[in-house]
């Protein structure tokens, strides 16, 4: 496997050639993956701890990451840097997890995912190394979907009501922390870049769900069963709707709209929630409950500065 790669890479690059070689950064990502599945495959053949693995893709991460000066004076510019780059931030992603323990797989991807996402907020496009803000963006916004169908899939069961009975202490626990970590990822790609609009449609969708839920979880942990558990979705849905309603009168152009869509959007879930779950199935005490609290926030928001065709107070009618 190690002479493969050194042939691979020496027909790849052809140091003594003039000719600069072309798509030589894509085909050496496809050898450096085959390369780890092989050498997992051996691994597992010669009975060695599974954690073990996680050394030799520490080694093949160093190894990408040694070989980004060689390749900038190969080629002569930065363009294989960003899959360079990538290579050596996936063998992280995977060694952690494989170390410690795949429940902490959604930690350590959002981890990477903020730390890209940061990164991309800071940089700035530069003509004359080739560095720009988007390769940092991109491997944000790859790292924060697999976080996010990490906490979806595999912390997250939101088709079943046990979803608000999982073990450990409310907004301190791995599965609240892979949601945070990947919901502030796409916080920071929606503030600024070319990929602004899936980050605050990614945003949206998390926090809508990982805040709701956990309190959700906050309330079953202290006796409610999951029907009044649940209010905290209407209530919050709601709530959030309510104040990107009230943001957008204050905005401008494009994100105006964005915060406006976003508000009637999750005022529209609070409503029906409210309607076909939280009055059908629970008791008088809990449909007063939820219907003066959604209610007086529909009613608050319209009393707070109304400047369109439409009410609130209508919607909620």
């Amino acid at each position: 496997l190690a002479l493969h790669a050194v042939l691979a890479g020496l027909w790849l690059w052809l140091p003594k050639h003039a000719e600069r070689p072309r798509g030589a950064i894509v085909l050496w990502m496809l050898q450096d993956a085959a390369l780890s599945g092989l050498a997992f495959m051996a691994w597992k053949q010669l009975g060695w701890m599974d954690e073990g693995f996680a050394a030799p893709l520490l080694l093949l991460g160093a190894a990408n990451l040694a070989l980004v000066k060689p390749l900038r004076a190969r080629l002569g510019d930065r363009s294989a840097d960003l899959g360079l780059i990538a290579l050596t931030a996936a063998h992280l992603a995977l060694a952690l997890p494989v170390a410690l323990a795949w429940s902490w797989a959604g930690v350590s991807w959002g981890l990477l995912a903020l730390c890209f996402s940061f990164a991309a907020s800071l940089s700035e496009d530069d003509a004359e190394t080739g560095v720009k803000a988007l390769h940092f963006q991109l491997l944000a916004l790859g790292f924060a979907i697999l976080a996010s169908l990490r906490w979806l899939v595999a912390d997250a069961d939101l088709w079943s009501p046990a979803c608000l009975t999982a073990s450990g202490t409310p907004f301190f626990n791995a599965a609240f922390a892979t949601g945070l970590l990947a919901t502030l990822s796409w916080l920071i790609l929606a503030r600024k870049g070319a990929l602004r609009i899936l980050g605050f449609l990614g945003v949206e969708g998390m926090a809508h769900i990982l805040i709701p839920l956990e309190v959700g979880y906050a309330f079953a942990k202290h006796g409610a069963d999951w029907r009044q558990a649940g209010l905290a979705f209407t209530f919050l849905w709601a709530l959030s709707g309510a104040a990107h309603w009230l943001v957008s009168l204050k905005r401008d152009g494009a994100e105006g709209r964005a915060l406006a869509i976003a508000g009637y959007v999750w005022l529209a879930f609070a409503a029906m929630k409210l309607i076909f779950v939280d009055l059908s199935g629970a008791g008088m005490g809990w449909r007063s409950l939820a219907f003066l609290m959604v209610g007086g926030i529909f009613h608050g928001a319209n009393q707070a500065n109304f400047s369109g065709a439409v009410t609130l107070g209508t919607v909620a009618t």
